[in-house]
């Protein structure tokens, strides 16, 4: 059944076709985007060749089982629905109706087709970590409540506002780009295509990146130093590592939960309570890591003064680290001497200058590899002894073919330039990040004093130790 009421576009789902279908979900029920474990893919057996009475439509909330990720032998993607008329609306619409516009436009003017809620509508996944987007329909739940999942045409998904692009105004265009969208969130790693005619283009090295290292220098920086920028930099580097983020529930602990978003300090029973949690939810820190109530409220302490909010997602790993660089930067009462201090001191420091090392030495293994890999696109020939271009040119200057000779020699000299500028993309990025990196430790570290104000400051010393004598 059909209608023309008014409704959000973000409420609705769309087919390429751009007809909407009221599938009825919020994000309390069913938090999108979302992964799914399911137990089978039947890649020989579509959707449409099959009667609705050949296959068991599932409960569209997902279940235990289903958001047990780590438990399934394949994980989707939850990008839209399939109502049970789907096959049929794809081949009965009117693509007349709907040339030149958009989502947008139809409902800034309103007048969408809207599917009403079907209960025989299948949820669509597509799997993870695929190079394309293939779509499957869960269907036939087991026992334990996984389903399996049957082919189905991109022309009978409707998908959720996340992977779609509403100002698009032609069809083939959706579904290029709106199937790009979704492999994007199936496969985020990002890949380099190479052509497979002519190999030795495979000139790309993919940076090696120490993560852990500069986490740690910015922990230490704030230790040393107590500049917030350090700690921001901390949660942006956890939270471009972690891009299981937008997956994660909504958090049930509140003591924790509140050390996160927390602007006033918490008191010791909300510490000891946010304690408690931490603990229960990863029972291994008792024996690896001895975290207090202390630590806890120095953290929460430093983030209430910063104002700096953590995503409750990244809270164990800030903790951990936080707590294994303060002790190894802390103080004990009863070294106060001053090489005590100085080694002190030396500590704090080791934590930027030993992630610092770790990155040029990256850096230099990039270059390394890089320049390794630009000789070798060249076959045998070294670098070093290749010609210039006006050698190249007068080497085929004899040919019958002059200007094609030419051309030739263009293209291979365009080709190396061309080389040489995606390697150097990439070193140039590492090679700001790391000047910024050096920049925020410097920041927050304590700043050196002049030396004429040291030796101001000796001489009144000296002279009140004269007096006193």
């Amino acid at each position: 059944m059909t209608s023309t009421k008014s409704k959000s576009i973000d409420q609705l789902a769309f087919n390429v076709s751009l007809l909407a279908y009221d599938h009825g979900l919020n994000s309390e029920d069913a938090p999108l985007p979302q992964r799914l474990g399911f137990r089978e893919i039947k890649r020989n057996t579509k959707l449409k060749d099959l009667m609705a009475n050949e296959y068991t439509v599932p409960s569209v909330q997902p279940t235990a089982q289903e958001l047990s990720i780590d438990h399934t032998p394949f994980v989707g993607i939850w990008v839209g629905m399939r109502p049970s008329t789907a096959g049929s609306t794809a081949k009965s619409t009117d693509h007349k109706t709907t040339k030149g516009k958009s989502i947008e436009t139809l409902g800034s003017k309103g007048g969408i087709t809207i599917l009403d809620k079907d209960p025989k509508a299948l949820r669509v996944v597509v799997p993870m970590h695929k190079e394309t987007a293939s779509y499957y329909a869960l269907v036939d739940p087991d026992a334990s409540g996984l389903c399996s999942g049957l082919n189905v045409v991109i022309t009978e998904v409707f998908f959720f506002p996340e992977f779609r692009n509403d100002d698009l105004t032609s069809t083939w265009r959706r579904k290029s780009e709106w199937s790009e969208l979704v492999r994007k969130s199936s496969n985020p790693i990002e890949k380099i295509t190479f052509s497979n005619y002519y190999d030795k283009t495979k000139f790309q090295v993919a940076p090696k990146r120490t993560l852990v290292n500069e986490l740690s220098r910015f922990v230490g920086a704030y230790i040393e130093g107590g500049d917030r920028s350090a700690l921001e930099a901390a949660i942006a580097l956890i939270d471009r590592v972690d891009t299981d983020g937008a997956f994660t529930p909504p958090p049930k602990n509140d003591a924790l939960a509140k050390l996160t978003l927390s602007r006033i300090k918490l008191t010791d029973d909300e510490c000891k309570a946010a304690l408690t949690q931490l603990l229960a939810l990863a029972p291994e820190l008792k024996t690896d890591l001895d975290i207090s109530c202390e630590d806890l409220q120095r953290i929460n302490a430093g983030l209430v003064n910063s104002q700096t909010v953590i995503p409750y997602t990244h809270l164990r790993a800030f903790i951990v680290q936080f707590v294994h660089d303060s002790a190894k930067s802390a103080a004990s009462p009863d070294e106060q001497d001053d090489l005590g201090e100085a080694a002190r001191e030396l500590d704090g420091l080791s934590l930027i200058i030993e992630g610092q090392q770790k990155k040029m030495q990256d850096l230099q293994d990039y270059i390394h590899e890089s320049i390794t890999a630009l000789k070798d696109s060249q076959g045998d020939s070294a670098i070093a002894t290749a010609p210039t271009l006006p050698q190249v040119w007068t080497k085929y200057g004899l040919s019958r073919d002059n200007d094609s000779a030419k051309l030739y020699a263009m293209g291979v000299h365009r080709h190396n330039v061309q080389a040489l500028s995606k390697i150097m993309e990439p070193l140039k990025e590492m090679l700001s990040e790391n000047c910024e990196h050096l920049e925020k430790p410097k920041l927050s570290l304590p700043g050196a004093e002049a030396p004429e104000l040291q030796d101001e400051q000796e001489d009144e010393a000296n002279d009140e130790n004269d007096e006193n004598e």
